[in-house]
């Protein structure tokens, strides 16, 4: 149980990790530097990354589960709960700091440049 707990941790940190290398030539961005000196917006991820792995924990049931695969859902299950609040965001905003929740889930919406 704990090495999946881990490996899906972990998963879901690389995905964080990897979506922020992605945006690195964007960092200039007014929208992106509000995120990031956003206090509302690291809860949130720190709190997505762990409770990753207890949904992947749930999702598969505790059975027999290689580190491999628990580091992959690991890894969806943040992207999947992003477009999922993003495909039903109101159009209210809440505001984070100078971004919105709407900016933050914006971000996995967009073309790539």
């Amino acid at each position: 149980m704990w090495s999946f707990l881990l490996a899906a941790t972990f998963g879901a940190t690389a995905q964080e990790l990897l979506h922020w290398y992605d945006l690195r030539g964007k960092l200039a961005s007014k929208r992106l530097r509000a995120l990031i000196y956003s206090k509302e917006y690291w809860i949130i991820t720190i709190l997505v990354i762990m409770v990753s792995p207890l949904c992947c924990w749930f999702l598969f049931g505790g059975g027999a589960v290689s580190d491999q695969t628990a580091f992959l859902a690991g890894a969806a299950f943040p992207l999947v709960f992003k477009k999922g609040v993003s495909a039903f965001a109101s159009k209210d905003q809440v505001v984070l700091g100078d971004a919105s929740i709407r900016d933050y889930f914006l971000l996995f919406t967009q073309p790539r440049a």
